[in-house]
């Protein structure tokens, strides 16, 4: 396929050398191509071409009172030429169009078999082109895929896309839809060999995004591996976030259901003494555990600080019901003050 591409390369070569000279062929098909044995591409038969300088608006005859002249090749005919109308560099780039359809799929855009006059006419003016991978999809395109020494497959895959819409683009009925000039579907063409964006498709971000990929598959795959990476450990950090918030609440619930609830309840309770001491030693253990956890999380060692300090009045303070435990108290209190120093140092807790 790739070699089909480059060898019209240098048919569109001849041709926009012949357009820089203000020529229109008018003429291309397959038998005004020679390719010679050391590949070189020669353009003949400008016996019909025009000067652009000629009248634009004059495109001669139509196909109807030409067709036995000799004056133009209906089946490689662009749709101006059919009816009549002005003559441009653009009907040069129609007619390639149809050479390249068929030097890809070997079959014309007007579709398989021997077509009447009346028929060609509308294949030409009316009827949509089908996309040159739908034409593979026959018992006809089978048997151009065999000749090929190719799967159907495999030619429908390199047709998809690029070449789809590059051939869906040059062979437009209407003239300004088409490609600018031969240069321009010349760049299409050469784009595709590279695995570049191709022009004639719309510039959206997965198309541009999908060509970058192909050109540069290990840079890609290295950079996703990194991103991979990342993504695992920002999912790590969001979810070490989301348990640590999850504690600072724990923390809330903690000393106020421990202190300002359960406490006043029960300490007016004859026996509930020794029930306050659980809550209270459980309540150290939990915030013992706590506070190994969190050191690098400013907000929560100030609740830790807070909850120590309530812990420390509800084991000593006759605010309370005094429970007799003062060293206790005050080790409780040693502790939330030490959490309070070594906040007031943190550069963190400055930015809360």
């Amino acid at each position: 396929m790739e070699a089909r591409i480059r060898l019209f390369l240098d048919v569109l070569s001849a041709v926009a050398h012949a357009h820089a000279n203000l020529i229109v062929h008018r003429d291309l098909k397959p038998s005004n191509v020679l390719v010679r044995n050391d590949g070189e591409v020669k353009l003949l038969d400008f016996g019909i071409a025009k000067l652009l300088s000629e009248d634009a608006d004059s495109g001669g005859a139509t196909l109807l009172t030409l067709e036995g002249s000799g004056a133009l090749t209906p089946q490689f005919a662009a749709p101006e030429q059919v009816t009549g109308l002005a003559i441009t560099t653009a009907t040069d780039v129609y007619e390639l169009g149809v050479l390249l359809y068929l030097l890809l799929t070997g079959q014309h855009p007007a579709g398989p078999g021997s077509l009447s006059s009346a028929e060609l006419i509308k294949a030409i003016v009316d009827t949509e082109t089908p996309r040159a991978s739908d034409t593979i999809a026959s018992a006809d395109g089978a048997i151009r895929a065999q000749k090929r020494r190719a799967t159907p497959e495999k030619i429908r895959r390199q047709l998809r896309g690029d070449l789809d819409t590059i051939l869906g683009k040059a062979l437009k009925k209407a003239p300004q839809e088409r490609y600018g000039s031969v240069v321009a579907l010349a760049d299409d063409l050469q784009r595709y060999l590279k695995h570049e964006p191709i022009r004639a498709r719309p510039d959206s971000f997965t198309y541009r995004a999908g060509k970058f990929v192909h050109r540069n598959k290990v840079a890609v795959a290295l950079t996703a591996l990194a991103f991979i990476g990342i993504a695992s450990a920002t999912i790590a950090i969001r979810r070490e976030a989301r348990r640590t918030e999850y504690r600072f609440q724990e923390v809330r619930k903690l000393a106020h259901t421990v202190l300002f609830d359960l406490n006043p309840q029960i300490e007016s309770l004859a026996g509930a003494t020794p029930a306050r001491e659980l809550l209270v030693k459980t309540s150290l253990e939990y915030l013992d555990s706590l506070a190994s956890e969190s050191s690098n999380d400013p907000g929560l060692q100030l609740e830790l600080a807070t909850a120590y300090e309530k812990i420390g009045d509800v084991q000593g303070n006759s605010r309370y019901s005094n429970l007799g435990h003062p060293e206790a108290a005050v080790e409780s209190y040693r502790k939330a003050v030490a959490i309070a120093r070594k906040l007031r140092t943190s550069p963190q807790f400055r930015a809360l």
